[in-house]
């Protein structure tokens, strides 16, 4: 009873893992720095994990799991309520109804997509942050998070790949 009950929890913590990774990197990624470009301007680094882990663990990543990661991003950035929530699930429902794109496909074209996915999004939260302030938001700064966003997809998507890595084989 003992033994089961201390895998139960063993696995159940695994299962947590993909959403600690994701609040991790999201966390960090609010740190103010001072590296000369505008606070305003860094990477979407949790539309880069909940587009990895819906795409790779559908099954850890849910649309509950998206939902509460976009309220606590949302909770701790400036952005008006309900921007990031928006924003993180229109991924889920774009990765969960087109996986079979993605499905075995190399990295660079899952990065393309990633990238395609990613504007979409971003233009969406640009056009709802124009409509809140009844006036359009410049564009370079948008430009900016895209890019920067695109050239960090490599690095967050193999710290994340490590991860799955780590749960697929204490899994099996």
């Amino acid at each position: 009873m003992r033994e089961d009950l201390k895998e139960n929890v063993k696995v159940s913590l695994q299962r947590l893992v993909p959403f600690i990774v994701s609040l991790v990197f999201i966390l960090l990624n609010r740190i103010p720095s001072n590296l000369g470009y505008p606070n305003i301007i860094r990477p979407d680094i949790g539309c880069i994990c909940v587009f990895y882990w819906v795409l790779y663990r559908p099954d850890l990543f849910n649309l509950f799991t998206v939902f509460v990661l976009g309220f606590i991003s949302n909770l701790i950035s400036t952005v008006p309520v309900g921007l990031e929530i928006i924003s993180f699930l229109t991924i889920y429902l774009i990765v969960s109804n087109k996986f079979s794109i993605f499905n075995n496909k190399p990295f660079n074209v899952v990065w393309f997509g990633f990238s395609v996915i990613l504007l979409f999004v971003e233009v969406l939260k640009w056009f709802i942050l124009s409509v809140y302030h009844a006036e359009f938001i410049s564009f370079g700064n948008l430009f900016f998070t895209i890019l920067f966003t695109i050239a960090c997809y490599p690095v967050v998507s193999l710290i994340n790949e490590s991860v799955r890595e780590y749960l697929m084989n204490d899994e099996g």
